[in-house]
């Protein structure tokens, strides 16, 4: 009788055990209110994950039907947010590389195009530059660390508008260089900034690792 009472105990007992233990090593966020508890910051939308970004090659491949409408209800969110600033900058930040950062920002920025909002598309990965070389305009146009580093450039000299869409340009990072800090840093990049802005660009969307 002690016997079959102990195996149903330890029957009841292993299931929890094995659940708990499942939890506790459980380091992935499952929902948006583990972001929210965890960070206490507002919760702007989720974007579908998909295996083909991972392969991508070329800037045709940003742009994924199935993510369409995340987008759009991103931007929404995003405009409500901030819609007590003129001209906002948006960093799009991730610890470690490949988690998107470049393909947020670029589908956010057509996003925010679609709707007329002008809008520039910043490559300030200086060591990586994968959005210029995602839209094909790494090694082939100046860019801002050239900008930065030579005060004759002009900004027509490394503002390239995307496919025609007047809404939407593209300022690559130009050369490679170790000196980041320094250049974000630099009263230029402030400069050049400020002055798009004055000429009517409404949103500026900066994919960069911390």
């Amino acid at each position: 009788m002690f016997s079959l009472a102990f195996a149903m105990l330890i029957g009841m007992i292993i299931p929890f055990l094995a659940i708990y233990l499942q939890d506790f090593f459980n380091n992935k966020i499952e929902n948006k209110k583990q972001i929210q508890n965890l960070l206490r910051v507002p919760f702007l939308g989720t974007v579908k994950t998909n295996k083909a970004l991972k392969k991508r090659t070329s800037e045709k491949e940003f742009s994924l039907s199935n993510t369409d409408e995340d987008f759009q209800t991103l931007r929404s969110n995003l405009q409500y947010a901030l819609k007590d600033r003129k001209s906002p900058v948006i960093s799009v930040t991730s610890l470690i590389d490949h988690e998107g950062k470049t393909y947020i920002a670029a589908n956010l920025a057509k996003s925010l195009a679609s709707i007329s909002k002008k809008t520039v598309l910043l490559d300030i990965d200086m060591q990586r530059s994968d959005l210029s070389k995602q839209f094909g305009l790494f090694g082939s146009t100046k860019g801002l660390v050239d900008y930065v580093c030579s005060p004759d450039l002009e900004i027509k000299d490394i503002l390239a508008p995307y496919n025609g869409d007047a809404n939407l340009s593209i300022i690559p990072s130009g050369k490679l260089t170790t000196n980041t800090a320094d250049i974000l840093m630099s009263g230029r990049l402030d400069e050049l900034i400020n002055e798009l802005k004055n000429r009517g660009i409404e949103s500026f969307l900066l994919p960069e690792k911390i």
